[in-house]
């Protein structure tokens, strides 16, 4: 199945927001992270899950509940939609992770679906990672399939700036993470372009069949990021032309800064595409060129051999009166006859630049 379709469980004749665990190889346990800023303070650690709590949120403070992995687990994600009072469309979205990319906004918070993208270091492949994010007054709770590591830097901002995320309020965290799984795509498609360059330096030196394959698998991973960046880029238009309440105007100048790195994300992956497209219609054309050069010199020597065959096929006829067989010279006059017919044939053929 496709990556951008994929669901995990058949929720076939369930009633909506009615969740099921599904068993996904390799799924990593939930652990818990929580980090409170305050005007004067930062205070980050890992934490059980009781204290995964917007109960405990203080005014004046920000704080970033982040959730790794288990995602899986329908108990874990239906008792924290419980604690933050969430709609119960929301957790059923969290555990799907084929989610497009979108964002609704409802009463006292909002949801974001978002993915971020990696390579896989052993084949030419992208590896999506749902990661949800979801805003209320003074709190964001992060949701993430595998950890993102891009995200560490942002903790590290927050220590040295704790101040400002606490004056610019908990939207001002959801642009910092946004950004940062924006940037990581940016990592990404520089891998894919330094590849894209290696398929072209192997085709100019000589036509590969695995060259091709190579270019081909680039194009179709350049598609597949097209499909979850698009979406990202629609929701970051919404944010910047005000569509939620919830974003100041100060920090929407801030998302508009990350939707232009959408764009250029997405006109990235065009360009790319078209290459790979162009080198792929560069290999199909070289080898057309190269099996007409082979037929043509096949058919050149054909069509020499064709007048050759006629003659000896004369005299290799049984014939009792055939005056040129008992010449003396007849041999040495009909090889002389074949390599001038040779000779001939091919000045005509140079003259019509067939050859």
């Amino acid at each position: 199945m496709l990556r951008f379709l994929k669901n995990y469980h058949n929720k076939a004749g369930y009633a909506p927001g009615f969740l099921v665990s599904h068993d996904i190889p390799e799924a990593p346990d939930a652990t818990f992270h929580r980090v409170v800023m305050s005007a004067d303070a930062l205070r980050a650690e890992q934490v059980g899950f009781d204290e995964i709590d917007p109960s405990l949120h203080k005014e004046g403070e920000v704080t970033w509940y982040r959730v790794t992995g288990g995602l899986h687990d329908s108990k874990l994600i239906q008792e924290l939609g419980n604690r933050f009072n969430l709609h119960r469309l929301v957790p059923e979205d969290i555990m799907n992770l084929g989610h497009r990319p979108k964002m609704e906004a409802y009463d006292s918070y909002i949801f974001i679906v978002l993915k971020n993208l990696t390579r896989n270091p052993h084949e030419i492949k992208a590896l999506p990672a749902q990661v949800c994010l979801l805003m209320g007054e003074g709190w964001v709770l992060s949701f993430e399939e595998r950890e993102v590591t891009t995200w560490s830097g942002i903790l590290e901002r927050m220590k040295v700036n704790y101040a400002r995320f606490v004056e610019r309020g908990a939207e001002y965290t959801v642009y910092a993470l946004l950004d940062a799984l924006v940037d990581n795509a940016f990592g990404l498609l520089d891998q894919f372009d330094a590849q894209l360059g290696e398929v072209e330096g192997d085709l100019n030196r000589k036509i590969k069949r695995s060259s091709l394959m190579k270019a081909y698998l680039i194009r179709r991973e350049l598609i597949l990021i097209r499909r979850w960046i698009t979406p990202m880029r629609d929701l970051t238009g919404q944010l910047v032309r005000g569509e939620v309440v919830q974003f100041r105007d100060e920090t929407r100048m801030f998302m508009r800064d990350v939707h232009d790195h959408l764009e250029q994300l997405l006109d990235a992956t065009q360009i790319f595409s078209e290459m790979a497209d162009s080198m792929v219609a560069i290999h199909l054309s070289a080898s057309s060129q190269q099996s007409t050069e082979v037929m043509q010199t096949l058919t050149v020597i054909a069509t020499i051999f064709i007048p050759l065959t006629f003659i000896a096929g004369i005299y290799g006829m049984n014939f009792d009166f055939m005056p040129e067989l008992h010449w003396n010279w007849s041999y040495y006059a009909l090889w002389g006859v074949f390599v001038a017919v040779t000779l001939i044939m091919l000045r005509y053929f140079r003259k019509k630049k067939w050859l």
